[in-house]
């Protein structure tokens, strides 16, 4: 009976945890709205940081507005509560941004990103996401 070598059962191990870990990172998408997402970042900061900074998120929202921020990047704004901070969307790339231009305000929209909290693009006042892609509701 032939042995199986141990630094090839480690090396198998190694691969299905890492495929386990990827898969679970891939189908565990935070859902939220723009409302609530607001709301956590404006009353309790710390804990929207822990929960949301740097994650994949996506966020259901209603379309307030498409605008140029310094005539130069187009981003997408989420309406939110009026006391609360602004959901701004930045797009990487320009199919988004194009797929963008079609909505309307009051539109309902899913955008899935990378939540980069409100320091990241510090010359605009928000919450600010990153956009992997978008699409109408």
């Amino acid at each position: 009976m032939k042995k199986k070598h141990p630094l090839l059962k480690f090396i198998i191990f190694v691969i299905i945890v890492a495929a386990f870990y990827l898969i679970y990172n891939k189908y565990n998408v935070i859902t939220i709205t723009a409302e609530d997402l607001s709301f956590e970042f404006t009353y309790n900061i710390e804990n929207a940081n822990d929960k949301y900074l740097n994650k994949e998120i996506i966020i259901i929202g209603e379309v307030k507005a498409l605008y140029k921020i310094m005539n130069t990047r187009q981003v997408l704004e989420l309406t939110t509560t009026m006391d609360e901070l602004p959901v701004i969307c930045f797009f990487k790339s320009k199919t988004d941004e194009y797929e963008a231009q079609k909505l309307r305000e009051t539109d309902m929209v899913s955008v899935k990103g990378i939540c980069l909290g409100t320091t990241s693009y510090s010359y605009v006042r928000g919450i600010k996401i990153d956009v992997e892609s978008i699409s109408k509701e």
